[in-house]
Parts: C-alpha cells; sequence; structure tokens
C-alpha cells in the first residue's frame, strides 16, 4: 500500500492494518471504526511458557535448491554487487528457461531510486542472453522476470546450475525492502534474482503491482550467505553467522552466514549496535541505529519475548533457531523467514502496539508455510493478522460489526492485482476481514476443534508452498468452516 494510503489510516495511539506485511502504529482499530481501542494485555492466554503442542512436522523438500549468495558493499552504502548462484533439481521436466524475479524493480522501489541490475548469466557454465520483461516494473528498469534460455530440457530429478552477476541500487525513503538513510546504514532484501519455482506447479509468472507490499513467492532453499562490507560495518544477515576474515580489499570485512531451510533472505548493514538475548532457545538479535533510535534494542526483545511465548502457546515452537531483527527507518513491519525489518518506533508504541507480534505470526504463517503472496496474500496476511490477535486475547475485535468498503467486501481471496485497482481498501479487505472470517470460523466450528486443525495444518504443510485448497482440506471437516470462506470470498 502507498504510504499516502498508510498515513491516511493512521489515528493517534492506534494499530492499522496497512498493506502486504505492514502493520501501522501501535493498536488494532475496532473492526467497525471508530476511536481506538487499548486491547494488549500482559495476562493474555496461554501463557509464554506453555507451548501448544503440534503434530510432527512434515519434512523438509529433499531436493530443495543450493543458493550461495554473495554480496560486495559500497563504501558510500548507496548499492551492492551480488553473484548468486543457485543450484535447482526440479520435480517436473523444464524446457525453454529457467524463470527468476527481480523484486527490487517493483514500482514501489523503483519510485524512491532502488533498481536491480543484471550484468552475466551462465546456466551450467555456459554464458546466455538473459531475456527480461517487465511485469509491472516501470519502463528504466529490465523488469521484475528475468528468463535464462536453456539448451536442452531439464528432466525432473536432474540439477542445473545458474550463476547471475547483479547490482543493486539502494531506494530513498522508500519504507521498502531495499533501502539506504544516507548516513552509513542499509537494507535489502528480496535483493537478486529470486527463482521462480512452486513444486507440482511450475513457474510463478505473476506481474508487480503498485502497492506497497509483498508479491513473491519461492520455494525453501538451502543458503550460504557472503558479504563483504567497510570494516566497522555491523551486518545482520540470516541462520548461523560462520564468523568474520579480511575482505578481498584493504578496508573491508568478509562476514558469513548459513541458513537452510529459508524462503528469501534479507540483510541489514552499517552502523548498527546489536544486542542478543536467547529467548525460548532462538538467538535473537536486534540491530539499533549507531545515531540512535526511539526505543532500546532492550525495549524491542523485551516485547519479542513476550509475544512469541505467547504465539508458541497457540502454535507451537518458533520456526527458525535464529532471529535477526533490524530497525530501519520509514517503514512499519517486513517479515522474513527468521529475519525482521522493524520500523523505528518509540519504547511506548513497541510495549503496548501489535506490530510485533503480527510479523513473528509471519514466521509460521509465510516462512514455514509458505505461499504465493501475489497470487494469494491472505493465505499469510489474514493468518498473521488473526494470529496476533488471537494470541493477545484480541478476538472480541472481530466479532464486531465491520464497515468494509464495497470493493473490498466478500473479496478476501482476490490476488493483488485485484487490489492495485483500489489500494486503499487492501488492509480492510484482507488484513481485517480476512481476520474476521477466520475468527468466525473458529466460532461456527468450536474453538478446540479449529485451533487443532490450525495446528494440524501447520504441520501438514510446513516447508511448502500452499494454496486455498490445501486449507480447505484441512477444516473442510469442520461444521461451517469453508462455507464461512466460500461467503467472505476466500475460496470457491
Amino acid at each position: 500500500m502507498r504510504r499516502t494510503t498508510l498515513v491516511a489510516l493512521l489515528a493517534v495511539g492506534a494499530i492499522v492494518v496497512g498493506g502486504g506485511g505492514f502493520v501501522i502504529g501501535s493498536q488494532l482499530m475496532p473492526p467497525g471504526g471508530g476511536e481506538p481501542r487499548r486491547t494488549a494485555s500482559p495476562t493474555a492466554s496461554p501463557s509464554p511458557s506453555e507451548r501448544a503442542t503440534v503434530p510432527p512436522l512434515a519434512k523438509a523438500w529433499a531436493d530443495r535448491p543450493s543458493v550461495d549468495l554473495r554480496y560486495d558493499i559500497a563504501r558510500d552504502h548507496e548499492s551492492a554487487k551480488g553473484v548468486a548462484t543457485a543450484s535447482f533439481t526440479p520435480d517436473k521436466r523444464v524446457c525453454d528457461a529457467l524463470i527468476f524475479r527481480s523484486w527490487p524493480n517493483k514500482p514501489e522501489i523503483a519510485d524512491h531510486g532502488g533498481s536491480m541490475t543484471v550484468h552475466r548469466a551462465t546456466v551450467d557454465g555456459r554464458k546466455v542472453t538473459p531475456a527480461y520483461e517487465r511485469k509491472g516494473a516501470p519502463a528504466a528498469t529490465q523488469g521484475t522476470l528475468l528468463r535464462l534460455p536453456l539448451r536442452d530440457c531439464v528432466a525432473a530429478g536432474s540439477t542445473v546450475e545458474a550463476r547471475i552477476s547483479f547490482t543493486v541500487e539502494m531506494a530513498r525513503r522508500s519504507g521498502e525492502r531495499v533501502g539506504t538513510n544516507g548516513t552509513g546504514e542499509m537494507w535489502l532484501a528480496s535483493a537478486y534474482p529470486v527463482l521462480a519455482w512452486e513444486r507440482g506447479h511450475g513457474w510463478m509468472t505473476q506481474p508487480a503491482v503498485d502497492v506497497f507490499g509483498e508479491m513473491d513467492g519461492t520455494e525453501e532453499f538451502r543458503l550460504e550467505l557472503d558479504v563483504v562490507a567497510p570494516r566497522g560495518d555491523t551486518v545482520l544477515g540470516m541462520g548461523r553467522p560462520l564468523g568474520t576474515s579480511n575482505g578481498p580489499r584493504e578496508g573491508t570485512t568478509r562476514h558469513r552466514f548459513a541458513a537452510d531451510p529459508v524462503r528469501n533472505v534479507a540483510v541489514g548493514i552499517g552502523g548498527y549496535r546489536v544486542t542478543t538475548r536467547e529467548i525460548a532457545g532462538v538467538r535473537t538479535r536486534v540491530g539499533v541505529s549507531d545515531d540512535g533510535s526511539l526505543a532500546t534494542a532492550n525495549d524491542w526483545l523485551d516485547k519479542i519475548e513476550l509475544e512469541l511465548g505467547r504465539l508458541e502457546g497457540r502454535f507451537g515452537r518458533f520456526p527458525y533457531r535464529d532471529l535477526w531483527v533490524t530497525v530501519i527507518p520509514d517503514t512499519t513491519g517486513i517479515e522474513f523467514p527468521g529475519a525482521i525489518f522493524y520500523g523505528d518506533y518509540s519504547a511506548q508504541e513497541v510495549r503496548g502496539g501489535d506490530l510485533v507480534a503480527h510479523e513473528l505470526a509471519h514466521m509460521w504463517f509465510y516462512g514455514l508455510v509458505g505461499n504465493d503472496q501475489g497470487r494469494d496474500p491472505w493465505l499469510d496476511e489474514s493468518f498473521a493478522t488473526y494470529a496476533q490477535a488471537l494470541a493477545d486475547d484480541q478476538a472480541f475485535l472481530y466479532r464486531q460489526p465491520m464497515d468494509v468498503p464495497s470493493f473490498a467486501a466478500n473479496r478476501v481471496g482476490e490476488p493483488m492485482t485485484y487490489w492495485e485497482r483500489n489500494p486503499d481498501t487492501y488492509g480492510a479487505g484482507v488484513y481485517r476481514q480476512g481476520a474476521q472470517m477466520l475468527f468466525e470460523a473458529r466460532q461456527r466450528a468450536g474453538e478446540q476443534r479449529w485451533d487443532a486443525a490450525m495446528r494440524a495444518y501447520l504441520a501438514d504443510n510446513a516447508h511448502r508452498i500452499v494454496r486455498p485448497e490445501d486449507f480447505v482440506d484441512a477444516v473442510d471437516h469442520l461444521p461451517g468452516a469453508v462455507e464461512t470462506l466460500r461467503r467472505y470470498g476466500a475460496v470457491e
């Protein structure tokens, strides 16, 4: 959602659910509108020490891709050179081309000066000439879809390797996942050629849209991450840190990380002060600017500890061993597997708000159970909004009548291309209305039976990309559940 739209939704002391993974402010507005309610409860149940019992998780895809990603950060923190090597073993025969997405070229980033430019590519060591498609990108960029031609078809179960060299230019004041503050700090996520494969289906080629939010999707992969940064910079990475060494040039340091499995990459680089805390077995790191931030790292860690415990009480163990949090300007919250970018909020807003819990909930709904965020945004945003409200005992907010714009009413399941036509309605249509739908289905099905079905859904669909029919299968045995989803337009 555009920032102008988000600002228009703000109310003093309130959190308003905005577009595509972004939540603003400090409290949820009542679904019917009107004055904000103070709803965060320090006694929300179950208690942080009561972790829900979840059936054994489905195993990760044995043939998941391997990605070796290397960044070389410019001294002025305005750009990064990159090399991505992806080893891919498709589960279906692939001919013609390998398809990658260049998400830094989507409108919300490109319109603020960000971009990704591919320079060279090889397939199995053979130089190829990439083909580019705009797919919603501004004309000044290469586009958001990259095709690497194949000389021969790749059989199911065979492995192909692509190597791509590229440059990422940072955006300014975009509130998005690729940016710099101009004073020595930068952040970049989804800022590499993203392999656009969905198991059992094939390539994901939906266009980018001019909406402030996520619209990508990818299967999990094994990641090796190497960041060369100016000496003295802090690097917040992904997964497990493997140490540092002298960089390839004078005045640089190499930072190495490994993560497996993940479905995206997020990195913060520059003058960050990092505070680490072990929370329920999760190594949690929070980086705040050396130049000062509105809340301290411990303010963030205290809230993360509270909300992570509440969410585990509903949905089982946190899916990642490491959590990396980078506090950046001009945004609200953006989720990645085992990593989050949070906006620079005051201690009061952090402690009293719902933003922390919403983004943490995405670790289950998007991280563990993935979805194509462009095709089915409700499968992570409606669920994350629902999960936060359930964990924080805010279900009553969604039992009230809701004033939903006619464009959004009963259209929960629409893709991002639909919401581009009226982006101001996206938050009401997918976040608020979607959460209301799930709470209504829970009430009709019976809370205990619904909660058990939700945990089984997470376990059965762990480590894959889901579609709406997968959730229908999970709740089809519950009275009124599928009928409720149909009435709200989530499924046919």
